[in-house]
């Protein structure tokens, strides 16, 4: 780039000697009155002298813009590979919460023995960098609450609660998570409706019968209780005898999600361990690119 600007700036020096040249002759010819031709004879000398600095010129500029769109092709290649890299992560997650979903296919009704075996044969620290939790929620009407805990207290889980309570309708309450981390199981009884990010996640995966990626989880929440940014996944999970053709269906046939929650930073540093260092990343929550939205950032001299 550096001999890109000084042979810019040495073009831009040249035509200005070219018309500085050519202002001279033209002064000259009015002064004497004398014919182009006699003009031309006179300036010959200074006219050829011109003519390899135009070429030069022209060369110059063509050869700017040739290394300039280089340039650009090849941070074009770089971002889009970085993209990619991107979307293929957040699919992976997406299949590991569809597989869990899957569990629910063929029953209604699963154990925790029965999801701790599959979810433990399913989820890796080393495939699924940051993932922190996966977990199962259910949706439960509101007026069931109280039978739902004492359903769940005499199945062994004495301490089980629903919480907060938000007095909504309905409550979609985290009933199962791996791995079984002090942090997880105080996620056990918590109701993912009352967090608005959590909410708008689940309504789309619910509507378009399709994995759905949260935006950055709130702090201080039940689901975030350590330091880092989070996202969540969620999958839809139906009763398997439903029918499901429309987003109406689909609501009344809706039983809860598998989802998982995963780091950011950890996620991002998996995501570009094998792309061009060279290249600076910035992830941003929403659509403003400043310092308080910026959730993630890679700098080439890091």
């Amino acid at each position: 780039l550096p001999f890109i600007y000084s042979l810019s700036l040495g073009t831009s020096l040249l035509f200005i000697v070219c018309g500085f040249v050519w202002m001279q002759i033209l002064q000259e010819q009015n002064r004497l009155g004398g014919s182009l031709r006699i003009t031309f004879a006179a300036f010959k000398w200074p006219l050829l002298a011109t003519l390899p600095v135009i070429v030069f010129c022209i060369v110059a500029q063509y050869q700017q813009n040739a290394v300039k769109q280089k340039i650009e092709a090849a941070f074009d290649q770089k971002t889009t590979q970085i993209a990619s890299q991107i979307n293929l992560q957040a699919q992976l997650y997406g299949g590991l919460t569809t597989g869990t979903s899957g569990l629910y296919a063929a029953s209604d009704a699963v154990s925790s023995d029965e999801w701790r075996r599959y979810t433990n044969s399913l989820s890796s620290a080393n495939e699924y960098p940051g993932l922190e939790v996966l977990a199962y929620g259910v949706l439960v009407p509101t007026s069931e609450v109280p039978a739902f805990q004492a359903q769940q207290r005499a199945a062994g889980n004495e301490s089980f609660l629903v919480f907060p309570s938000a007095g909504r309708p309905e409550a979609l309450v985290t009933l199962y998570a791996q791995p079984p981390t002090s942090a997880n199981k105080k996620l056990i009884g918590y109701d993912l409706l009352t967090d608005d990010v959590l909410a708008d996640a689940m309504d789309r995966a619910r509507d378009d019968a399709a994995t759905s990626i949260s935006d950055k989880l709130r702090p201080a929440t039940a689901i975030t209780q350590m330091a880092g940014d989070r996202f969540a996944v969620f999958s839809p999970v139906y009763r398997h005898d439903a029918s499901l053709d429309s987003a109406e269906q689909r609501r009344r046939a809706l039983l809860g999600y598998t989802f998982s929650v995963v780091r950011i930073d950890d996620f991002m540093k998996a995501v570009l361990r094998d792309t061009d260092s060279t290249v600076n990343v910035a992830l941003f929550d929403g659509t403003d690119d400043t310092d308080t939205s910026q959730i993630f950032a890679r700098y080439a001299d890091d």
